[in-house]
């Protein structure tokens, strides 16, 4: 999904009900929310850094060579220099370097909402042992009222800082990541023997009203890494959910005959490189276009150089 939405094909698998901006980023989420393990606060926070947080630095510093080198042989200039702390302040936190590698943003997300999450529960957990589900319900209503009122606040633009920004898309997707673990805890049993195509049904006639009341451009929020999209503040919560819902029930119907083939291991076993490395990859063809408009091709003439070689990664 990630790869059809930045590429721009024409793949688009259900996007005319369920536009891939406005689910699938939270779906990513709520999937790491789902195999969630408590750990004891340094323990989670040392397996998250090697695992995340440090291949992120990796990528996002490999991906910031490959831009110096193609700056050297004045092809584009997507280099940023590590060297300063602007520089150090947005690979930990906005996860923002070069744009070779921007799509990473996700990793150091996913690395804060973890640590976070796992924080919380264990400072819960501590003092309210017999009391799991409730604690439980008291975080899911929390969740639910703060990540309102933080699209809200977006809406409002008053997120005017990187620091804000960090605060706000930390605390926002953390309630998928939560809805994650409690389904996978206390409802996913619930559902095994309800009919796929009745929820797959019910996600599709809530999509499709949604769209024809406010449209596909209001509902979607293709900016989250900088919370800076959302056009009604109680829309991506339900968008993201239903996306949510109707793509679980169909990975549950297709898992018996897709789940075990080599391809889709490889996939998921190298999820994290395909999500730090494509941006660059599905840029090939434009690095032809570019070579062309160079060359002083007529038929390329349209062709968005000034954006593309500026970092823009401008799509075919």
């Amino acid at each position: 999904m990630v790869i059809d939405d930045h590429s721009r094909s024409s793949l688009g698998i259900f996007t005319n009900i369920f536009p891939y901006d406005s689910f699938f980023m939270p779906l990513f989420v709520f999937i790491s929310g789902y195999f969630y393990k408590r750990k004891g606060v340094v323990d989670n926070l040392r397996h998250k850094a090697k695992h995340l947080l440090l291949p992120y630095i990796e990528w996002s510093l490999v991906g910031d060579l490959v831009a110096y080198i193609l700056r050297a042989f004045g092809v584009v200039d997507w280099y940023v220099s590590p060297f300063n702390l602007k520089a150090l302040y947005n690979i930990f936190f906005t996860g923002q370097l070069s744009s070779i590698t921007g799509a990473a943003w996700f990793a150091l997300m996913l690395f804060w909402i973890s640590v976070g999450y796992n924080l919380i529960i264990n400072v819960l957990l501590r003092y309210i042992i017999n009391h799991k589900r409730t604690i439980f319900t008291f975080l899911s209503l929390m969740f639910v009222i703060f990540g309102l009122l933080i699209c809200e606040a977006c809406i409002q633009k008053l997120n005017t800082n990187s620091a804000l920004t960090f605060v706000f898309r930390t605390i926002w997707y953390m309630q998928f990541y939560h809805f994650g673990y409690i389904f996978h805890m206390y409802l996913e049993k619930y559902i095994q023997n309800k009919s796929g195509l009745l929820i797959c049904a019910s996600c599709i006639i809530i999509n499709s009203l949604l769209i024809v009341m406010y449209g596909k451009d209001i509902i979607s929020f293709p900016h989250s890494s900088q919370m800076n999209s959302f056009k009604i503040f109680w829309t991506p919560l339900i968008k993201s959910m239903t996306g949510i819902w109707f793509w679980y029930m169909i990975c549950r119907m297709v898992s018996g005959s897709f789940g075990e083939r080599k391809i889709i291991n490889i996939l998921a076993e190298n999820s994290f490189t395909i999500m730090c490395s494509h941006l660059l990859f599905v840029n090939v063809p434009n690095f032809f276009l570019c070579d062309q408009y160079l060359m002083g091709n007529k038929k390329f003439n349209k062709f968005d150089y000034n954006n593309f070689r500026g970092g823009c990664l401008v799509q075919v």
